[in-house]
């Protein structure tokens, strides 16, 4: 498990090589492109099934200002960005 702590004003991008997705984060804001789904968005924290793992947003007053198909733009204050490795159901 990788875990990422950010200062409140920084911009960072997370790219893979393999899979086509980029996390964009500045001051109270994350966008997340190409994604697959949403398993829980709950104020303090929203869990986001990617390509190749799971992102944990932590954080308070979490709210989604943008959604679409392929992007998804969070609002709030940013504490810790968990990144997990994904793990398909059998049977789904």
């Amino acid at each position: 498990m990788r875990i990422f702590f950010f200062h409140r004003f920084s911009m960072r991008r997370i790219y893979s090589s393999e899979v086509l997705y980029v996390i964009t984060m500045s001051e109270n804001q994350l966008m997340i492109e190409q994604y697959r789904r949403i398993r829980r968005a709950q104020e303090n924290e929203v869990e986001v099934e990617m390509p190749e793992y799971v992102l944990t947003v932590e954080g308070s007053g979490l709210t989604f200002q943008m959604m679409t198909k392929d992007e998804i733009l969070l609002q709030g204050r940013l504490d810790c960005l968990r990144v997990s490795a994904y793990e398909e159901r059998s049977g789904a």
